[in-house]
C-alpha cells in the first residue's frame, strides 16, 4: 500500500539541476533515493537520482531537446546521466531485476512505480517525489526515517542474496539513521556474511570508507566491534583491525577542541598496527586494500612521522613531561622538535601523525590541545635558499635535495637568522 504525503515546505531545499529535470519531465520522473531522505529530514537535497515512466530512448530524446549533455553507459540497465552545471543527474527507467548476482542482473522495464520499490533495498530508499511535492511511501519508509529505523524491503535474507553489498550498507545506512540495530537485518547480515567474500575489493573498501565517514561516533565503533568480532571482511582486515585508538579518541574527543578527524586518520587508527609494521606487510596489506596513490602517500609519511618521533626520543620526551608537575620547560623541548618537522613537512600530517602517537602509546592527553595549538599557529619566514642558488657549488642531482635539507636545518637551529649568503658560504664547508 503507497502512502502519499505532501510536503508544500521543500522547494527551498530541491537543488537547481532537479528542478530543472522536474520542469521537463514533470509527471513522468520522480525523484528517490538519498534526496528525498533529505528532503524529509529538511536538509539540503545532494545527489538527485531520477526513476521515470519513460524508455532510456525517450529520456535520451527529452534532454537533448533541452539541450543537455548525456552519458549513455548504463542505457542497457536503464540508467541515462544528465549532466547540468557539471554535475551528473541520473534518470533510471523503472525497472524490475531478475538474476541479480552483486550489480549485474537482467532488467525488464515496467510502469509500475510500486514494483520499482520492491527492487530497492532499505524502505528508506524506496520514497519518490514528485514535481507537485507528494512523496510516494511504499514500504512505510516515512515512518522509519522518524523512528531512526533501516529495515529490508521484504526478507532481509533474500535482499541480501540478491547483493552481498547490502551487508555493508546495512551497517552503513545504520551509522547515519538508526539508533539501534533492526534485529531481523541484523541477524541476516551476520548469517550472510561469508558471501562479502565474493566481493571486488574496491566495492567492499568504498563502503568501509563510507561507514568511517559517518559522524555517528558510538555507531560506527559499534559497527567496527561486530565487523571485528565476527570477522567480517576476513579477505582484506584478516585480524588487523585495531579498534580502541578510535574508540579512545572519540571517548577523550573534548581534549581536541575544534580538531576534526579526518577519514585518512581514522583509518590510520584503525589500521595502526599496520602502519607500525615492518615494510613489507606495510605495502602488502595497502596494497591489497588497493587504496589511492595519494592515501598510500599519506600513510607513508604517517608511518615515516612515527619512525622519526622514535629516533628522536619523543617517547622519552612525553614520559618526562607526564613525571613533572612543571610542564613549561619540557613541552618548550618537545615543541622545538615539532616545529622542526613542520619546516621540512606538511603541518596537517605531522599533526596526524602526532595524534596517532600519543594515542598508540598511551600518553595523556591533558597538554595535547596546547601542542597541537602551538604546532598549528607556528609561522616561519620563507626559506631563502633554492637549488638554483647552489649551482655555484657544483652540486649535482640528489646532492642538492641533501644540501637544501643540510641548510635548512642549520637555518632553523639559528632561528631562521641566516641570510642566502650566510647559508651559501655555511655550505661550501660542507661535505656532501
Amino acid at each position: 500500500m503507497v502512502v502519499k504525503y505532501y510536503n508544500n515546505k521543500i522547494s527551498d531545499n530541491i537543488t537547481q539541476e532537479a528542478k530543472i529535470i522536474f520542469s521537463i519531465f514533470q509527471d513522468q520522473v520522480r525523484l528517490v533515493g538519498g534526496s528525498t531522505r533529505d528532503l524529509l529530514l529538511n536538509l539540503k537535497a545532494k545527489d538527485d537520482d531520477f526513476a521515470s515512466t519513460l524508455s532510456p530512448l525517450q529520456i535520451i530524446k527529452a534532454l537533448k531537446l533541452n539541450n543537455i549533455k548525456t552519458i549513455e553507459t548504463h542505457q542497457k540497465y536503464g540508467t541515462i546521466t544528465a549532466v547540468i552545471n557539471d554535475k551528473n543527474i541520473e534518470i533510471t527507467t523503472l525497472r524490475i531485476d531478475n538474476n541479480q548476482k552483486g550489480r549485474a542482473c537482467e532488467v525488464n522495464f515496467i510502469d509500475d512505480y510500486s514494483l520499482d520499490a520492491s527492487r530497492r533495498d532499505f524502505s528508506v530508499n524506496a520514497i519518490y517525489l514528485d514535481h507537485r511535492g507528494f512523496f510516494y511511501d511504499y514500504f512505510q519508509g516515512i515512518k522509519d526515517l522518524k523512528n531512526h529505523k533501516i529495515r529490508f524491503i521484504g526478507d532481509p535474507n533474500l535482499r541480501i542474496k540478491e547483493d552481498y553489498l547490502r551487508i555493508l550498507r546495512f551497517f552503513r545506512f545504520s551509522c547515519n539513521y538508526a539508533n539501534v540495530f533492526d534485529e531481523d537485518g541484523l541477524k541476516a547480515c551476520l548469517a550472510n556474511k561469508l558471501g562479502l567474500r565474493g566481493l571486488s575489493i574496491e566495492r567492499i573498501r568504498k563502503e568501509l570508507l563510507l561507514i568511517l565517514s559517518s559522524n555517528n561516533y558510538e555507531k560506527v565503533i559499534e559497527v567496527m566491534k561486530i565487523i571485528k568480532k565476527e570477522k567480517i571482511l576476513l579477505q582484506i582486515i584478516d585480524g588487523n583491525l585495531t579498534i580502541n585508538l578510535l574508540e579512545n579518541f572519540f571517548t577523550n574527543r573534548q581534549y581536541f577542541g575544534d580538531f576534526i578527524l579526518n577519514l585518512d586518520l581514522k583509518i590510520a587508527l584503525i589500521f595502526s598496527d599496520i602502519i607500525q609494521d615492518d615494510i613489507k606487510k606495510f605495502d602488502e596489506f595497502f596494497k591489497k586494500l588497493k587504496i589511492s596513490n595519494r592515501q598510500l602517500n599519506y600513510f607513508v609519511t604517517i608511518r615515516n612521522f612515527i619512525s622519526l618521533f622514535h629516533k628522536d626520543n619523543l617517547i622519552r620526551d612525553f614520559r618526562i613531561l607526564e613525571s613533572k608537575e612543571k610542564q613549561i620547560q619540557d613541552i618548550e623541548i618537545i615543541l622545538k622538535k615539532l616545529f622542526y618537522y613542520v619546516v621540512f613537512y606538511k603541518k596537517n600530517f605531522l599533526i596526524d601523525a602526532l595524534i596517532l602517537f600519543v594515542l598508540i602509546n598511551k600518553f595523556s592527553l591533558n597538554y595535547l590541545p596546547k601542542i597541537i595549538s602551538k604546532i598549528d599557529n607556528f609561522r616561519y619566514p620563507t626559506f631563502p635558499l633554492t637549488g638554483d642558488d647552489l649551482m655555484p657549488l657544483n652540486f649535482k642531482g640528489k646532492q642538492i635535495s641533501i644540501a637544501l635539507d643540510i641548510a635548512k636545518k642549520h637555518w632553523f637551529e639559528n632561528s631562521f637568522n641566516f641570510s642566502k649568503t650566510q647559508l651559501i658560504n655555511y655550505l661550501k664547508n660542507v661535505k656532501i
